[in-house]
C-alpha cells in the first residue's frame, strides 16, 4: 500500500526525471540539476512515508482493503499524468489526470469508510 507521502514522493521522482531530461535535451544545466534535486527530495518524501507507515501499521495491524489499495493506486497514476500534461503542456492530460486522482480519493475514502465499519462491528 502507498500512503500520502509515498504517492507525492514517487510524483515528485517522476517530475524530477522529466525535468532532468528536459535539461538534458535543451542544455539547461540549471533545469537539469533542479530535476536532479527533486528526484532526491522525493525520494526523501517517500522514504519518510514508508517509515510513517511501518509505525501505522505497527499501531493499527488490519490490513488494508482492495478499495482503499485500488484508491491509492489511481491517485498515484493521476498524478504522474498530470505532472506530464504540465510538462508537456497538455492540458487536456492535466485535468484527466487530476480527475482521476479525485476518483481515486473517493474510492480509497469508500474503502476506509468499509474498514472503519467492519472495525465497529467487531
Amino acid at each position: 500500500m502507498m500512503n500520502k507521502d509515498m504517492a507525492k514522493g514517487v510524483a515528485k521522482q517522476a517530475k524530477g526525471k522529466i525535468d532532468e531530461q528536459i535539461g538534458k535535451i535543451t542544455g539547461n544545466t540549471s533545469k537539469e540539476t533542479m530535476g536532479k534535486t527533486e528526484q532526491i527530495a522525493g525520494k526523501v518524501q517517500e522514504n519518510y512515508g514508508k517509515a510513517e507507515q511501518i509505525a501505522d501499521n505497527a499501531k493499527n495491524p488490519m490490513p488494508k482493503n482492495k478499495d482503499m489499495v485500488a484508491g491509492q493506486a489511481k491517485q498515484v497514476e493521476g498524478k504522474a499524468k498530470e505532472l506530464i500534461g504540465k510538462v508537456t503542456g497538455d492540458k487536456s492530460r492535466e485535468i484527466g489526470g487530476k480527475a482521476e486522482q479525485v476518483t481515486g480519493k473517493l474510492q480509497e475514502d469508500y474503502g476506509k469508510a468499509k474498514q472503519n465499519i467492519h472495525k465497529a462491528t467487531k
